[in-house]
């Protein structure tokens, strides 16, 4: 299923040229952790050079849905730049980082330049039209448990390429309150999921991380749709 809905050729080359040749042309600012990320304006993309964040909504009494995690090579701001409207969507930043914004101007003479490279703007909006669509789908057919499962699976397809039985499926740290946000469900029962799937020796700890142990009881876990 997530071979045939991420592109990992196109991710990988995508990735390459928003850090390689993006991101030079653009100016550097560092972020901190916490920090929250709301342009005024819809004439900058922004490249994540290092560190970690997420791109959310927040309603007007505080509650948050998280939409995509967002890494080194990743991107934000392009839909807002192709509409030309700043849409409500913030960036939260959850671990150090530098990004480089690249105004309008010179984005544009890059586009004419090489209009090849339209090709990995839509592939960034597409792989997440793709995320949101996996994640409603696994809220309407799934548990609890079979969203948590769900969500590892395709987290660890998204940073691994793969999905296999050993010490290589390692998912990139993600709090209990990341899972909860975009999942839509309380972090007591992410927190309870997590640890039905230890308890059962499905998955395991390590160092912040979480490994797959049994990666066919995981899929058994969740309801399918492909």
């Amino acid at each position: 299923m997530y071979k045939e809905l991420f592109n990992v050729k196109l991710q990988d080359e995508m990735e390459s040229y928003f850090l390689k040749k993006l991101a030079p042309k653009g100016k550097i600012k560092v972020f901190r952790k916490n920090t929250i990320i709301d342009p005024v304006d819809s004439d900058n993309i922004y490249v994540f050079v290092e560190g970690e964040g997420y791109q959310t909504l927040i309603s007007s009494d505080g509650k948050e849905k998280l939409f995509f995690n967002l890494y080194r090579g990743t991107i934000f701001g392009e839909m807002d730049y192709f509409e030309e409207e700043r849409t409500c969507s913030i960036t939260k930043i959850t671990k150090d980082a530098k990004i480089s914004i690249v105004n309008r101007k010179t984005l544009e003479e890059e586009l004419l330049k090489k209009p090849h490279i339209y090709r990995y703007f839509l592939h960034s909006i597409t792989r997440k039209y793709r995320l949101i669509m996996v994640n409603s789908a696994d809220s309407q057919f799934n548990d609890a448990i079979g969203m948590v499962a769900s969500f590892i699976l395709h987290m660890v397809y998204l940073q691994n390429n793969e999905l296999k039985n050993d010490n290589s499926t390692i998912m990139r740290n993600i709090t209990h309150e990341e899972m909860s946000l975009r999942l839509g469900i309380s972090r007591t029962t992410v927190t309870n999921c997590i640890n039905h799937l230890k308890k059962e020796g499905i998955i395991s700890i390590i160092n912040r991380s979480l490994k797959i142990d049994d990666i066919n009881r995981l899929e058994s876990l969740r309801n399918t749709y492909w």
